[in-house]
């Protein structure tokens, strides 16, 4: 009789904790994150290399990702890309380049991976390629994007820290 009781706590306490570790390894990286200057490694490059602020909206499978840039003239709009976690390519059309994109979780599904080439249209300016991961600190206010720009052979990183904004 026991046994009889024993066997259903014991699957119930196994699925409690495998539903547990799933949801710390898929961290929820939605909310608005504002750049910290202070700690952001340019890595020589201008500030305008990475948003100033990004908002995320996580949910579903998809992410939300829109990107509000350093560029104050009133021609650069946020930009804002929908992508699903499961690696599915977009491709998006921008004013002097085609974007193709993809983003999925990776590391254990601790961290995102975006991974955009940038076709231009112009013959005389060099198609790139941006990596972007993003990672969270362990207490999930400090979300940190390491950015690398691939034009060529020529390969140059960013690592810059985000403060998530206070509700």
């Amino acid at each position: 009789m026991k046994t009889f009781f024993v066997v259903p706590i014991c699957f119930l306490l196994s699925f409690l904790l495998v539903s547990q570790n799933s949801r710390a390894q898929n961290p929820d990286f939605s909310g608005e994150w504002n750049i910290n200057i202070q700690k952001t490694d340019f890595g020589g490059l201008p500030h305008s290399a990475v948003a100033y602020k990004i908002k995320i909206v996580q949910a579903d499978g998809v992410v939300d990702l829109i990107r509000f840039l350093s560029d104050t003239s009133a021609s650069r709009t946020p930009s804002e890309e929908k992508l699903n976690l499961n690696g599915a390519v977009t491709k998006t059309l921008l004013k002097d380049r085609t974007k193709t994109a993809s983003i999925k979780l990776m590391d254990g599904n601790a961290s995102l991976i975006e991974t955009a080439d940038y076709e231009r249209s112009d013959p005389g300016k060099p198609n790139y390629k941006v990596t972007d991961v993003f990672s969270l600190s362990a207490d999930k206010s400090v979300m940190t994007m390491v950015r690398t720009f691939l034009v060529g052979d020529e390969q140059n990183t960013v690592t810059a820290y985000y403060d998530r904004s206070k509700p």
